[in-house]
């Protein structure tokens, strides 16, 4: 059975249709035969009943028609008036042919033999008759009454052989009837064995359709459909036929997409590795230059030398922000980048947007105008839209006019909302409008000299897309362009203090508070020499310093610090090795920290915000945000 299953598996999908199509094909031919032979022989056995029933009637027939022409001729001879010859005549008259259909129909040897000798008494009957039809009158007494003697005797043999012919055509009719129904029930077993094998057929033929080419098709159509979701292959169907084939080669291919898949997952994590270095490495010299830079402007405030200390931290920040676009960019295209929708009311986060940017505008001699947009809200993720919009308002603004305008609305379209950002800037010629979210495409901003990297809007449409929004851009070179944001509309929600009204206390804007201890865990000297510097604007706090993380673990069980500022880039053990100590050891558990760290990856932010961090500052540091934290916990 397993070697036939076999040998069927590996025919050609064409020789399956053949077969599972022949099979009923012949059996239904088979069935057509059988009846055709039943209903033949049935047809005959009803033929035969009914020679015999008229080969009965027949005989029957002969002897009324010798009886009557007997009958007759006796009674011309009793009465001598021939009216009785004519009757006699008629029925002489009709016995040939009577002999010839029962010659015709007899085929039986004994009837037949039977019938021959009937036939010869009856050729002497009527020779008799008419023998006394010509000369009976003229007979006679006692010569008639010998010839009517001779032929009564005639007759009652011919009666006699009619008899055994008419018991011999019964016994026929009851053979024959017995045939016929014998043929109709082997039609009625035959129609019952033919459905019992028209049955079979089509559960054998579906057999050998679902086995050689539905199930196969259907496995094979599944293996398809999880290759493509990157699943693991259902065992493909042992055959060599043309689906087998398929199989074979889809099972390969999925081994081969394992393998890549396999590779572009290490590949990821290079990249993310790769990603979380840079970031480190550009921005632990970025957070030295910004934090010394930032001291100097505080300590020069109102002087001449502050303008240049301005400029340094100017530049600072922009190329902080090109490091960020790039990292941005590696991430969306790697698909690292996670979103957190939510219902964000637009006119808090327009505001502060509009604030935020009113000093580049006027810079620029920009006026903006902020259009009232009530409780309108989106839903979007709350960091990513204040990062497009940011980004829009900020070109909006660089590629105006002195004396333009910037505008920025939103208005809810049914189940949209559309925020538009409209200026009345050099515009965008048409056919430059499919280049603008193409990534490192800048037009002509270097011609203007204006500063940027060409990622900023395909970041923004990247993220817009991953919003499920989009951007749509209209533009007239000289007049002015609109760029519109269209996101789907969402609830109002109440809306949480706003957290970055924090990040602007001033150093010297501190209450004097009893002396507490921070805990620096950090193993770059420019580094630690910048928290000195940043600390000693806060004398009541004490800074102490942990070049290791074995060291500072040592420092927090022996002195428990107010708080914990910790770098993840330790040389002896990982950050996140450090804040897993922390929570095995009863004493440190409830220590509050905060991290300061070069890694800005938003899944690392997450994660360790997640894992009960006070903070996650990220380098260069903002030392707004540091004081306010220090602020936070001195209260």
């Amino acid at each position: 059975m397993n070697l036939a299953r076999t040998r069927w598996q590996d025919w050609s999908v064409g020789w399956k249709g053949a077969a599972v199509v022949a099979l009923p094909l012949m059996l239904l031919l088979a069935a057509l035969y059988s009846n055709y032979t039943l209903q033949r022989d049935i047809s005959r056995a009803d033929d035969d009943v009914q020679r015999t029933l008229t080969t009965r009637a027949n005989i029957q027939a002969l002897h009324t028609l010798i009886a009557e022409a007997a009958s007759g001729v006796r009674g011309y001879l009793l009465t001598g008036r021939e009216e009785f010859l004519s009757p006699s005549w008629n029925a002489e008259q009709r016995i040939p042919p009577t002999l010839s259909t029962l010659q015709q129909a007899i085929q039986d040897p004994l009837q037949a033999s039977r019938l021959e000798n009937a036939a010869q008494l009856v050729a002497t009957k009527r020779a008799s008759l008419d023998t006394l039809r010509r000369e009976g009158a003229q007979l006679a007494p006692e010569a008639l009454q010998t010839h009517l003697r001779a032929s009564k005797q005639v007759l009652d043999d011919l009666r006699t052989q009619i008899t055994q012919l008419a018991d011999g055509e019964a016994q026929l009719l009851t053979e024959r009837i017995a045939t016929a129904a014998v043929a109709r029930r082997r039609e009625s077993i035959a129609n019952v064995v033919m459905a019992i094998v028209g049955l079979a057929g089509a559960a054998v033929a579906l057999w050998m359709l679902s086995s050689g080419i539905i199930r196969p098709l259907q496995t094979a159509a599944t293996n398809a459909e999880r290759l493509a979701s990157g699943l693991p292959l259902m065992p493909p169907p042992v055959a060599r036929d043309e689906i087998g084939q398929l199989a074979e080669r889809l099972h390969r291919a999925s081994l081969l997409l394992a393998e890549r898949a396999e590779q572009a997952r290490s590949a990821s994590r290079a990249k993310t590795e790769f990603l979380s270095r840079t970031s480190h490495e550009l921005r632990t010299p970025l957070n030295v230059i910004l934090g010394f830079a930032q001291l100097l402007e505080s300590d020069l405030r109102g002087m001449p030398a502050a303008t240049s200390v301005e400029q340094v931290i100017g530049a600072g920040r922009h190329l902080l922000s090109l490091i960020d676009e790039m990292l941005d960019i590696a991430r969306i295209e790697s698909g690292e980048i996670t979103l957190h929708p939510q219902s964000v009311t637009l006119a808090p986060l327009l505001q502060e947007l509009q604030a935020l940017t009113t000093p580049l505008a006027t810079q620029k001699g920009v006026q903006l105008e902020l259009v009232d947009t009530g409780t309108v809200a989106v839903e979007a993720d709350q960091q990513r839209l204040r990062q497009v919009l940011l980004n829009l308002l900020t070109n909006a603004i660089k590629f105006n006019k002195p004396g333009g305008s910037v505008r920025l609305s939103a208005e809810r379209d049914d189940a949209r909302v559309r925020i538009a950002v409209a200026d009345t800037g050099i515009g965008i010629a048409p056919e430059q409008i499919e280049r603008l979210f193409s990534p490192f495409e800048r037009l002509d901003a270097e011609r203007r000299g204006v500063e940027g990297t060409g990622l900023g809007l395909a970041i923004s449409h990247q993220l817009m897309k991953r919003m499920h929004g989009s951007i749509e851009v209209r533009s007239e070179p000289g007049r002015g362009s609109v760029f519109t944001l269209v996101l789907d509309s969402a609830e109002p929600a109440a809306t949480a203090g706003d957290v970055a009204q924090s990040s602007q206390s001033h150093p010297s804007a501190v209450v004097r508070q009893p002396s507490r201890t921070v805990l620096y865990v950090e193993d770059n000297l420019p580094n630690i020499a910048l928290m000195q510097a940043v600390l000693s604007r806060r004398p009541h706090w004490q800074l102490s310093i942990a070049r290791t993380a074995g060291e500072g673990l040592d420092q927090m069980r022996a002195t428990r610090p107010d708080l914990l500022l910790l770098d993840l880039h330790l040389p002896d053990m990982a950050g996140e090795a450090v804040l897993k100590a922390l929570q095995e050891d009863p004493m440190l558990r409830d220590l509050p920290f905060a991290i300061l760290s070069a890694d800005a990856l938003p899944a690392t932010v997450e994660r360790l915000r997640a894992s009960g961090a006070a903070d996650y500052l990220t380098k260069p540091l903002e030392l707004p945000r540091l004081f306010a934290l220090l602020d936070r916990y001195e209260s």
